[in-house]
């Protein structure tokens, strides 16, 4: 007989919630139960269940070098996974999950039946969470599917809203209308609807799972319960947004402004004006300084706003020439595909800029990047433009040098580390 013992949800933000539908345990079948947080460099999407962009390792800081580089021949807009012993976990093709080694060779490669619509995430014992667009969320470990949980919910993600990985070893899925919490099992705990299209990654903050619509509206979520509306950005979010602090999310709207909103109390500020250019999002924290990229005609910048809404920094790190239309004029500045930057304790910043460089700037201030476009076309990818789509922090060889992974569009991951790591030849 099956013993249903009440199961409590824990993510390393807080969230803590009574589940609605229990995991079963039976006393007569010892059963090893894995909790904690996910471990790895970058088990998720942006490192950690706030989103923080914030290196748990060593981000490269001296001058850069491919440490090695596969190529999938596939268009890929999700971000790769950075996982323990330098594992990546990578979805490519129409859904095949795929799991490097950390000299970049194949270890297990998984289908899926369906291709992949949304980030994969990493519970507690390891096994690979991916929702698919057949509407199903599918576990892997090592190599072999776990379970198969069919959600309820609209199935059009995009690709852009990430699970929650909990430290009890469960997760918390979406649909872009449906939240469902499963245990580490893959069993249902908890469903609910949201009247909005979801569209960001969902995070952890104030004991509750924090969704986010299309149009900026902010919802919270405890598993058992109804979704609470929170607050609003008043706009679209650009990539999703950041936890600065225990109750203060910070993103990106429109290109135009970074913006705070206290979920505590629903007031939302403008933090800093993009005058003269256009902010890229996700913003990265490190302490409270949210570190963004700034881009004009023709120039891209690393940024830093301090929470009082002051720039403290800003360096210039790539430079393209102005596109010209045939009377002369110059074509209208818009925002082109990027992806957030990464900061580490020491302050290093990464940054993929829009023009396809891959690079940092040194806790010094200076900058180093790649000598080569990383992500260049090949004739063999489906489509996909060249563009870096997701960075993330990697593990690296020795203490004193960093790594980390970027993965382009066209379905080529690389991982590029320091020239002083040893590493593995490229």
């Amino acid at each position: 007989m099956k013993a249903a013992v009440p199961l409590m949800l824990l993510t390393s933000a807080g969230l803590l919630v009574a589940s609605a539908s229990a995991q079963r345990l039976d006393p007569k079948k010892p059963e090893t139960l894995i909790v904690g947080p996910p471990r790895g460099p970058s088990p998720t999407d942006r490192v950690d269940g706030q989103r923080s962009g914030f290196a748990r390792t060593a981000l490269p800081a001296g001058p850069l070098r491919v440490s090695w580089r596969r190529t999938f021949g596939q268009a890929t807009e999700l971000p790769a996974l950075s996982l323990t012993d330098g594992e990546t976990a990578i979805v490519v093709g129409r859904g095949e999950l795929v799991i490097l080694a950390e000299d970049g060779t194949e270890r297990w490669r998984t289908m899926l039946a369906s291709a992949a619509a949304s980030a994969p995430t990493q519970l507690s014992d390891g096994t690979v969470v991916v929702v698919t667009s057949a509407g199903e969320a599918v576990g892997v470990r090592r190599g072999v599917i776990r379970f198969r949980t069919r959600l309820g919910g609209d199935r059009s993600l995009g690709g852009h809203v990430s699970a929650l990985s909990l430290e009890d070893g469960g997760v918390v899925v979406a649909t872009a209308t449906e939240l469902t919490a499963l245990d580490a099992d893959g069993g249902v705990r908890a469903r609910a609807v949201v009247s909005e299209t979801l569209a960001t990654p969902l995070l952890a903050a104030l004991g509750k799972v924090i969704a986010i619509t299309a149009t900026g509206v902010v919802y919270g979520w405890t598993p058992g319960r109804e979704p609470q509306r929170l607050g609003s950005f008043g706009g679209p979010v650009d990539g999703g947004a950041t936890l600065a602090d225990a109750h203060t999310l910070v993103a990106v709207i429109d290109g135009s402004r970074l913006a705070a909103l206290d979920l505590a109390h629903g007031v939302l500020v403008a933090r800093a004006v993009a005058a003269g250019g256009l902010y890229l999002g996700p913003p990265s924290v490190r302490g409270e300084t949210a570190f963004l990229l700034w881009q004009s005609q023709g120039r891209t910048f690393t940024i830093a706003i301090d929470p009082s809404g002051q720039e403290t920094s800003r360096t210039l790190v790539a430079t393209s020439p102005p596109l010209l239309l045939a009377d002369g004029g110059t074509v209208p500045f818009t925002s082109t595909m990027h992806t957030g930057t990464l900061v580490d304790a020491a302050g290093t910043i990464a940054f993929a800029a829009p023009e396809g460089r891959l690079g940092v700037v040194t806790s010094k201030g200076t900058v180093e990047t790649l000598g080569e476009r990383l992500c260049a076309r090949s004739s063999t990818a489906s489509k996909g433009l060249g563009n870096i789509v997701a960075i993330a922090p990697a593990t690296h060889a020795r203490e004193e040098t960093g790594a980390m992974l970027a993965l382009c569009d066209t379905g080529a991951i690389v991982k590029v580390s320091s020239e002083g790591d040893p590493g593995v030849p490229p």
